[in-house]
């Protein structure tokens, strides 16, 4: 990290530690159980939450929805 930075408490990086915590008790639960493919999903969510945690850096989430066109009316003075 460098400099003692520390990182920013972001919506997304909060919701992230919500879904962590939730989803080790939802393992906790099923420990024990054979596999199944719940389970399997739930290990799966739980190492990419944890790569994700573990990131010096999160690159912001970028808008990948409809990109917004301005429009430039031209007013003809002729008339």
């Amino acid at each position: 990290m460098g400099k003692d930075k520390k990182r920013k408490e972001t919506v997304r990086a909060n919701k992230k530690q919500y879904v962590l915590k939730h989803t080790k008790d939802k393992l906790a639960e099923l420990d024990g159980k054979k596999t199944t493919p719940k389970k399997r999903n739930l290990v799966k969510k739980l190492k990419t939450l944890l790569k994700w945690i573990m990131r010096k850096t999160h690159a912001p989430k970028r808008d990948k929805g409809v990109v917004k066109k301005e429009v430039k009316l031209e007013i003809n003075e002729d008339e």
